[in-house]
């Protein structure tokens, strides 16, 4: 069974590998890593943090957040863009329709 520490190390390697897959338009693993990610820090601070643990706890934390920060930005620019083509392909059908009408 890993320590405590190791534990919470995975937590935050599994942010580090999630920003990974942002960068690469991975959003189907990004979603299920995050989902794992929430899995494991709701059964991480089932039990309450030690004085000892704080440090390397708050580290991870500030690293995290820093990590789906950017995460997020990169998730909010893929969203606007799908929307983008979402929009061209629309507009496309419309305008083929109406040509097929028209003939």
């Amino acid at each position: 069974m890993p320590s405590r520490q190791q534990h919470w190390e995975a937590i935050v390697a599994l942010s580090r590998r999630m920003q990974s897959l942002a960068r690469e338009g991975q959003w189907d693993e990004v979603t299920a890593l995050e989902l794992q990610r929430r899995n494991d820090m709701e059964a991480f601070f089932s039990r309450q943090v030690t004085a000892d643990e704080a440090e390397f706890i708050a580290e991870g934390i500030r690293e995290v957040m820093d990590l789906d920060r950017e995460t997020m930005v990169r998730c909010a620019a893929a969203r606007e863009e799908t929307g983008k083509q979402a929009g061209v392909v629309h507009q496309g059908r419309r305008m083929e329709a109406a040509y097929n009408g028209n003939r």
